[in-house]
């Protein structure tokens, strides 16, 4: 049964059986983020109950600046590995580390003089940087979004959240829930909860780079390689 958290808010005329089918624990409609606010709900009350879902190691799906996501708390291995049956992909392909602040980061991986200089230049926004971790082997792509909500939800939980795109392995990147809920043929039984802030404006997934010492190694492509190859 929905929530009472949920049933609380009215229904808009064009949402579709997805959003009445009760299959999903939490949902919600609503263009918060422009600060369009339901009557019931506000900004305090949304950002409260995905901090409580994330602490409980639950699955979360959620806008971000680039596209929707999917997101845990970071230290949670069960949620992770939900995040894998989700997407239908290898509970051992890394996620990103999201971070609310710059500190935090360091709390979490060995930042180099290079790294320091980019994040300088390009956060927050679409850059992943693959960095030594320090609570784990080997190396975490972390990034630090440029997106209130994102900052605002890490920072009250106080610790990192694990996140990657929501979409189907080997599809593109979901810009609504009705993209994604088409990707999975309606079944997102596998979320606890879904923040839905309509369609969201096209962004290219985050540019991702190792940083070996002083070398950078592009992984992925993004808007701002551009500038980075030019620069650095």
């Amino acid at each position: 049964q929905i929530n009472d958290f949920v049933k609380s808010i009215k229904y808009f005329d064009d949402l579709s059986d997805l959003y009445k089918s009760k299959k999903i624990q939490y949902l919600i409609s609503i263009n918060f983020l422009q600060g369009k606010f339901d009557e019931v709900l506000d900004f305090d009350s949304v950002l409260k109950e995905c901090v409580d879902l994330l602490e409980l190691e639950k699955v979360i799906c959620i806008p971000t600046d680039t596209c929707y996501g999917l997101s845990c708390i970071f230290d949670s291995g069960n949620a992770k590995e939900q995040i894998a049956k989700f997407k239908r992909t290898s509970k051992d392909k890394p996620l990103t580390m999201i971070v609310s602040s710059v500190g935090m980061l360091y709390k979490y991986c060995e930042v180099s003089s290079l790294a320091a200089q980019l994040i300088e230049e390009y956060w927050p926004g679409p850059l992943t940087l693959l960095l030594p971790s320090k609570f784990s082997d080997g190396y975490i792509g972390v990034r630090l979004p440029d997106h209130s909500f994102l900052q605002t939800l890490v920072a009250k939980l106080d610790k990192p959240i694990f996140s990657t795109s929501a979409n189907l392995t080997g599809q593109k990147e979901a810009y609504s829930i009705d993209e994604l809920s088409q990707q999975f043929e309606g079944k997102l039984e596998g979320l606890d909860f879904i923040l839905d802030n309509g369609i969201l404006d096209f962004n290219r997934p985050s540019t991702i780079l190792k940083i070996v010492g002083d070398k950078l190694e592009l992984i992925r492509e993004g808007d701002v390689w551009g500038s980075i190859s030019q620069r650095f």
